[in-house]
């Protein structure tokens, strides 16, 4: 990839995910890479796949970080600590951009999902399989069953303004995260 488009999508990527999407010009992008609007058109053809290029970037991202948190961690149960500590999975996104992509582009949002159940799910169910083996999750539930509730529940809540609805997204995370982890643990956490 050219450095031009490297840093236009990382500019994109910034204003995107922290403004919303209808709230970034593609002017506002080439006056901050700075690039001319006519090299944002050649590039990319137009604002859709500009923000096409930032969701790639996105999920690669995010796949580069779950793959961190498994490498990195000294059990299953750290992992899934890494991949539920925002710290960890620093990727800052904004409610406008979440809203904005429900919305106005449904179709990348089944990109993120596919690619959530295509390569995360699979590695997510194999922790869970080896958090069994080692004690620390609990034996008596099916890892197909925990993995159908978060699949049901990542598209409940991409879906629809549920989430939005719950609150403050941050906060609403850490209580799933909670609810989740006092349900698969066998010594769940006071937290």
């Amino acid at each position: 990839m050219s450095r031009k488009r490297a840093a236009i999508i990382h500019t994109g990527k910034k204003l995107f995910l922290g403004k919303g999407i209808s709230d970034v010009s593609m002017e506002q992008i080439a006056e901050a890479v700075p690039v001319s609007k006519m090299t944002l058109y050649n590039t990319f053809g137009n604002k859709e796949g500009l923000l096409d290029a930032v969701i790639d970037d996105v999920i690669a991202e995010s796949m580069a970080l779950f793959d961190r948190a498994v490498r990195e961690a000294s059990d299953p149960l750290d992992a899934l600590n890494k991949l539920a500590d925002s710290r960890f999975m620093n990727i800052e996104i904004s409610e406008a951009f979440i809203k904005d992509l429900q919305s106005g582009y449904p179709q990348l949002m089944d990109k993120i999902l596919e690619t959530g159940m295509g390569q995360a799910m699979p590695r997510f169910e194999q922790l869970i399989l080896e958090g069994q083996q080692k004690g620390q999750i609990r034996k008596d539930l099916s890892p197909i069953v925990v993995m159908s509730f978060l699949r049901f529940l990542k598209e409940y809540v991409s879906r629809t303004d549920a989430l939005f609805q719950m609150g403050n997204i941050q906060t609403v995370k850490e209580q799933l995260t909670t609810i989740f982890y006092h349900g698969i643990l066998v010594d769940p956490p006071n937290k």
